[in-house]
């Protein structure tokens, strides 16, 4: 199950928490997603008295206790562009040797977006373009060590985010389904890498891969 994103009064958390336990999986990705679940500004915290739907959700069920949000930034380099820039994504540790790098799909080859690509970018003098990525992305941290967290940040001015966790991938071992959540958008990245990735997410959930 993919999801873009949802709006917290429309979207019964406890249906998609349902379809996880009685063996479902869900992958769930976007912009701010889960400030759309909680209804509440970044950072989100979630803890083991929280007995809220939406963070209950978030807790038992994409195993995350913690996110923060980059937001929008000015590039310190040209200020009126853009900043707190991501790029994509590189493995965690551990998960070097099963998944590959998700990256941005910025520019086309004319070297300026095209459709399906990220319409973000610093032009430089006298002509040509920089890569720019996405300027929002989530932060995670798996609630108290439950879910692994599969993908680190790579980040353009923004060290605060460099090398921080951004997916967090729970693999339930039992009868019960998996959840991977993605604290980015996958529409924006290269189609290659995210085939790649997410046919290696659905071999560990006991899927089929993607034909195409």
């Amino acid at each position: 199950m993919l999801a873009r994103s949802f709006d917290a009064e429309q979207v019964k958390y406890n249906a998609l928490a349902g379809y996880v336990r009685v063996g479902g999986n869900l992958i769930l990705c976007g912009v701010q997603v889960l400030r759309d679940i909680t209804g509440t500004p970044y950072p989100i915290t979630v803890d083991a008295a929280d007995t809220t739907q939406a963070g209950t959700f978030l807790r038992d069920y994409l195993h995350i206790g913690y996110a923060a949000n980059s937001g929008s930034g000015s590039n310190k380099n040209d200020p009126w562009h853009y900043g707190l820039c991501f790029y994509g994504v590189t493995p965690g540790d551990g998960w070097e040797d099963e998944f590959e790098p998700v990256y941005i799909d910025s520019v086309g080859p004319g070297g300026y977006p095209e459709r399906g690509k990220w319409p973000l970018y610093v032009r430089t003098s006298p002509a040509g373009y920089v890569r720019c990525g996405v300027s929002s992305v989530d932060r995670l941290e798996a609630f108290q060590g439950t879910a692994s967290e599969v993908y680190l940040i790579d980040s353009y001015i923004n060290p605060a985010f460099e090398g921080e966790p951004s997916a967090v991938m729970y693999l339930s071992g039992d009868n019960h389904g998996n959840s991977c959540f993605f604290g980015f958008p996958l529409y924006y990245c290269q189609y290659g890498h995210v085939k790649a990735m997410l046919d290696k997410l659905l071999l560990l959930f006991g899927e089929e891969k993607i034909q195409g």
